[in-house]
């Protein structure tokens, strides 16, 4: 029950941004919320030529001779909805 009060105490765009699922629980979606709210850092780098740049929430490239491909992963962060640009 609190909640779904702390839930319901949301913006109009966050709850836009975060519908409830059928199977759904307010204490997940509360959570989601906090994450919706909470800075996006990355966690966790995998490949090659790729590192911090300054703090977890900035991601630069190291420039090489050599074309390589490298990626980056957020963990925690669920994209539920809206647009994704990268």
């Amino acid at each position: 029950e609190a909640a779904r009060r702390l839930f319901e105490c949301a913006s109009e765009w966050e709850r836009s941004c975060l519908r409830k699922y059928p199977d759904e629980g307010w204490i997940e979606l509360h959570h989601h919320l906090l994450m919706l709210r909470s800075r996006l850092s990355f966690d966790q780098l995998v490949g090659d030529n790729i590192q911090y740049g300054g703090d977890k929430s900035i991601v630069k490239l190291i420039s090489t001779d050599q074309p390589r491909s490298s990626c980056a992963l957020c963990s925690n962060h669920v994209m539920r909805s809206g647009k994704h640009f990268a």
